[in-house]
């Protein structure tokens, strides 16, 4: 692995993993690891806008390819941390008809092509699609972007969405050695796993996890009040009003968070979400981290 690449996905723990790595940088730099996750690659390093993967072009990411190569020189290797690098979570880039992040490959491509990498190994989290659909809109609501679930999910087809799909595009890249994906449901049993694949066995074993740190979003009350307070008075700041109703009804076991789907939907969900799995970890180029057998490579 010449450099890692954690591309996500949103709503998966990314940003869990990018606060350890930001609190232990100096001892991760001590272990051979030069960990760079959003607070670098979104100001000082930053990473040309890729909503238009042709205009970013190679000098753009020359500060970050400097020191990329400063730390490759210097024996360390390199971890990229960047949800936003597939896309984001906003409607119609999260997802359109079967596709997960339909920009996803011509951005990472572009980011791999402005790196003048030819190694690079992904790691992908994935998760229940359903569940995911929910958080993504949940995490726009808190942006200030609200608007109903139906509005969101126009132009998608929950039910037909493969994380292999997408895997198998981004495994098609040139600059693509590897691609290691596991599941956001299996977070705390594989962690280890990952972190050993992502820092090496020495690093990882070192470094040491902060507390779960939780980032919830609305409960279906709070969304359902601040919808309406927005419809009757349009000129309130969508940002505050949501957050008065977060407050007024935190999500919890007495105020649940939406649901959206059915029961029918959610058995269906979860049943082609099973048989994907067993799809990806068939795929070249790609190893899933699975919690009883380790990892299944493709």
């Amino acid at each position: 692995m010449r450099i890692g690449l954690h591309i996500g996905a949103h709503k998966t723990g990314t940003t869990y993993l990018q606060r350890a790595l930001k609190r232990r940088r100096e001892e991760l730099l001590h272990d051979g690891v030069a960990a760079f996750g959003p607070e670098r690659l979104r100001r000082d390093l930053r990473v040309p806008s890729l909503a238009e993967p042709g205009a970013a072009t190679p000098c753009a990411f020359a500060p970050l390819r400097d020191a990329i190569a400063a730390e490759a020189a210097a024996g360390r290797r390199v971890l990229l941390s960047e949800e936003n690098l597939l896309g984001t979570t906003r409607a119609g880039r999260i997802a359109r008809g079967a596709q997960f992040y339909p920009q996803a490959a011509a951005r990472v491509g572009a980011m791999l092509t402005g790196l003048r990498e030819t190694e690079a190994t992904l790691f992908l989290a994935v998760r229940n699609p359903l569940p995911f659909l929910i958080s993504g809109h949940g995490q726009q609501a808190k942006a200030g972007r609200l608007m109903p679930f139906a509005r969101y999910l126009d132009g998608v087809d929950p039910l037909a969405l493969r994380w292999s799909e997408l895997v198998a595009r981004l495994a098609a890249l040139d600059g693509v050695a590897q691609v290691i994906v596991w599941r956001f449901e299996d977070h705390a049993a594989i962690l280890p796993d990952v972190l050993g694949r992502m820092l090496g066995a020495r690093a990882a074993a070192r470094l040491r996890l902060p507390a779960q740190v939780r980032n919830p979003g609305p409960s279906a009350r709070a969304l359902y009040a601040a919808l309406n307070a927005l419809r009757d008075s349009p000129a309130r700041d969508p940002r505050e009003t949501l957050r008065d109703a977060m407050a007024e009804w935190p999500k919890g076991p007495d105020q649940p968070g939406p649901m959206p789907f059915d029961r029918a939907a959610l058995a269906e969900g979860a049943a082609a979400y099973d048989a994907d799995m067993t799809a990806l970890a068939g795929l070249d180029k790609v190893s899933l981290i699975l919690t009883d057998m380790g990892s299944a490579p493709g």
